[in-house]
């Protein structure tokens, strides 16, 4: 059912308030400061990627990056640009468990229109191959992917994550995943705001594994959060598709040697489009929620612009679904921003 008025529903989230008027970051940055957890803060200057890989980093450690920032410019040795990677520990059976990471801005200075999609394509803000961590108030700008869970980062979340071009730029230009969870891991998606993603959620190996991952019974929620899709000059393969695309929200596989998403559940949360987008997607089109999601209560903006198969998948999933505008959305993402100064 498509409801055109009506207010905004406040989600059940995995993190809860204990005081009236908190944000669900304000309550995920308590309990990454609890006094029983330990605390290590990122120095300044630091190196780039950071930390090293043989860091140490006990279980339950907070990591405080408020204030500093990564400039991720040069590739490795592999060729790959990275800002943070929390590496799992080499020794067998050993591994970093419920991580917190607080705070800190990720970003490249490349032309964010002329730099070709094959620098993108390796090109990561943050990744984490660990379990139970949490990444909580990371601002991200002019990236490949955003926040990257790889290997055992099972049961991962993202609390109130920034994407955006601040007053400088039309968008956050994230040209490949906002999030990726290609290892089909569960996840939550809680009050952040992702304002310019190529592809927003990644659950897709992208080819052919003799073990594809497997994220049967898995669940991926995304709660109380803004999302808008930005199309750029050098995008996907634009001998193909054109320039100037993007490659919808939900980038989840559709065949298993690519591998089985979690399910998607979605609530009081906006996405934004304004033009279709020719490749990407799901089983249910580009712009489509994927099949067997639960939704409730969420927004979508420029709808007039989408296929009508792609729209359908939302009309006939979700509960509560409204169709908005663009001065709504500008009004959402004003609050958003004066209920989420930088940490």
């Amino acid at each position: 059912m498509v409801r055109t008025t009506g207010g905004r529903t406040v989600a059940v989230l995995v993190l809860v308030a204990t005081v009236v008027a908190c944000t669900p970051r304000d309550v995920a940055v308590d309990l990454c400061r609890d006094e029983a957890r330990p605390i290590l803060e990122v120095p300044d200057p630091h190196t780039v990627p950071w930390p090293s890989p043989s860091a140490f980093i006990a279980n339950g450690t907070t990591i405080e990056a408020a204030g500093r920032v990564w400039v991720h410019d040069e590739p490795s040795d592999s060729g790959h640009r990275v800002g943070v990677k929390i590496h799992r520990p080499d020794e067998p059976g050993s591994q970093r468990m419920d991580l917190c990471f607080l705070g800190g801005r990720l970003q490249t200075t490349l032309h964010p229109e002329t730099t070709p999609w094959a620098t993108w394509h390796d090109t990561y803000a943050f990744v984490q191959e660990n379990p139970d961590a949490t990444v909580v108030g990371v601002r991200l700008f002019n990236t490949g992917d955003g926040i990257a869970f790889t290997h055992r980062a099972r049961r991962w979340r993202v609390v109130a994550v920034r994407a955006d071009g601040g007053r400088s730029y039309p968008g956050a230009y994230i040209h490949d995943d906002c999030v990726e969870n290609d290892g089909m891991f569960d996840g939550d998606i809680i009050d952040s705001k992702f304002d310019g993603c190529h592809v927003f959620l990644s659950a897709n190996a992208g080819e052919v594994l003799p073990n594809p991952p497997d994220g049967t019974g898995r669940t991926v929620r995304v709660e109380r959060t803004l999302v808008r899709l930005q199309g750029y000059e050098q995008s996907f393969d634009p001998a193909k598709y054109g320039t100037d695309r993007h490659g919808g929200f939900f980038k989840f596989s559709g065949q298993p040697e690519w591998g089985i998403p979690p399910q998607l559940v979605v609530r009081d949360s906006t996405f934004r489009s304004d033009e279709p987008a020719p490749y990407g997607g799901n089983a249910n089109g580009q712009l489509g929620l994927p099949p067997g999601s639960i939704c409730e209560d969420v927004m979508l903006i420029g709808t007039a612009a989408w296929p009508a198969r792609d729209l359908r998948s939302w009309v006939d999933q979700c509960d509560g679904l409204t169709l908005g505008t663009v001065a709504d959305w500008n009004r959402q993402v004003a609050e958003w921003d004066a209920d989420h100064p930088d940490l």
